[in-house]
């Protein structure tokens, strides 16, 4: 999922993206979020840059912060991946008190597809993910292991969907 959405930013022409993650030791699935985004970058030829990640707390605080951080270095990104959408709502935020316009100046995009990502102003790209499925086939699982403790846990791969909204757009060079 983490190579979906970072295969966008890229694809647009954006070869500075700053990645705005949760904490990678303490969540898998946000190492492996940031594992798909950095075999793409390799796939594409584009270098991982250290310097414009950043590791925050899944709030909108810090994705306000965070984007002000980024964007405060020496060559900022000229997109922002948040690799949740709570995170990516607070960039906003940030990105508009430092008078810039989301996607004119810098493109964002969010993971999750929560509710509110459709009606932020604009509306965020962000990678929609199965929770219901999620949820369903924990239960299931949980009930399986359950009625039988020897059973074998099922690990199932669920899809994810890019909904692109109007928070992207093409890198224009010189921006």
């Amino acid at each position: 999922a983490g190579a979906q959405a970072a295969d966008h930013l890229l694809s647009l022409g954006h070869g500075r993206v700053g990645i705005m993650a949760g904490p990678f030791s303490k969540v898998d699935r946000v190492a492996r979020r940031v594992a798909g985004c950095r075999s793409v970058f390799q796939k594409m030829g584009v270098p991982w840059r250290r310097e414009l990640g950043l590791d925050l707390e899944p709030t909108l605080a810090a994705g306000s912060r965070g984007a002000k951080e980024l964007m405060d270095r020496r060559n900022p990104p000229t997109a922002i991946l948040a690799l949740s959408d709570t995170l990516a709502l607070g960039a906003l935020a940030g990105l508009r008190d430092l008078g810039l316009t989301v996607p004119q100046d810098v493109s964002l995009s969010g993971f999750d597809d929560i509710e509110y990502a459709a009606y932020a102003t604009p509306a965020l790209t962000t990678l929609r993910v199965p929770a219901a499925d999620i949820g369903t086939q924990a239960v299931r699982n949980l009930l399986n292991l359950m009625r039988d403790p020897q059973a074998e846990p099922c690990r199932l791969k669920l899809g994810t969907e890019l909904v692109v909204r109007q928070s992207t757009r093409a890198h224009k060079p010189g921006q």
